[in-house]
């Protein structure tokens, strides 16, 4: 069985950023996500947000596959 690894990211200031009021992702780090997710490895986001505040950003441009919530 091929090993998977995986990744534990936070949201704000790590994949999710901020400016003027508007929220954002940076291209390069969804592609580098996306890439690593398709070579079988899993992505968790992992935040102090409740649940529907992760859910809602993400929506379109991300499916984590874990989501660790209202830890902070």
């Amino acid at each position: 069985m091929k090993q998977k690894n995986i990744l534990f990211t936070d949201m704000d200031g790590t994949i999710l950023f901020s400016d003027n009021g508007k929220t954002y992702f940076k291209e390069s780090d969804l592609d580098a996500i996306k890439e690593f997710q398709q070579r079988g490895n899993l992505i968790v986001i992992n935040s102090g947000r409740a649940l529907p505040l992760i859910v809602a950003p993400l929506e379109g441009y991300l499916l984590p596959d874990y989501m660790i919530a209202g830890t902070g």
